[in-house]
């Protein structure tokens, strides 16, 4: 995560949604685990996936658009936060 962040505040960027992120990924790791019974060998993995899935999806929108970071990153900490 700091390696993350590292890169977006050297970049001149903000990233906002880094805590949503986690907090859903927390929470879908758990129901994969306890709910759905996915093997946690198979549960962590994917849940890295989707953090990074997230994150690069939002830098797409910011690069793509030309939207600023800000506001990007903003409607995904409340999209995540939501969903959470």
């Amino acid at each position: 995560i700091a390696v993350g962040m590292t890169f977006v505040i050297l970049s001149g960027g903000i990233d906002l949604s880094v805590g949503s992120v986690i907090a859903f990924t927390g929470v879908f790791l758990a129901k994969a685990i306890g709910f759905w019974g996915i093997s946690p060998l198979v549960a962590f993995p994917l849940v890295l996936v989707m953090g990074c899935a997230f994150g690069a999806f939002m830098g797409l929108l910011i690069d793509a658009l030309k939207i600023p970071a800000f506001i990007i990153t903003l409607a995904g900490m409340f999209f995540l936060r939501g969903v959470s």
